[in-house]
């Protein structure tokens, strides 16, 4: 195979683990501006450092930002959800990251 076709390949398999939403690059100022907008609405950031908070891991703080999403209205779209969720565990919980699933 020639060069340029194994560097499309990897752009294809690069472009699929962004699809899956493995890839890294999240825009947290974006996700800090959203959750600022549409979170602070109903609750301040204690909700996330106090010691019975609920969240125990990135599924569960996912799960919770969608549901609260869906409670206020804000019509976020599936990178704007990750961005508050990466802004949310990058300020305030810091759970492990999954790894990129394999190929």
């Amino acid at each position: 195979m020639r060069q340029s076709g194994w560097i499309c390949l990897i752009a294809i398999q690069a472009g699929l683990w962004c699809v899956s939403g493995s890839c890294l690059a999240v825009d947290q100022s974006q996700g800090r501006a959203l959750h600022d907008e549409d979170c602070l609405v109903c609750h301040d950031s204690s909700v996330y450092t106090r010691e019975t908070r609920r969240m125990q891991s990135l599924q569960e703080l996912t799960a919770r930002v969608d549901m609260c999403r869906q409670d206020v209205g804000a019509e976020w779209n599936e990178g704007e959800l990750d961005a508050v969720v990466s802004y949310l565990n990058s300020a305030f919980y810091k759970f492990e990251k999954a790894a990129p699933a394999a190929p």
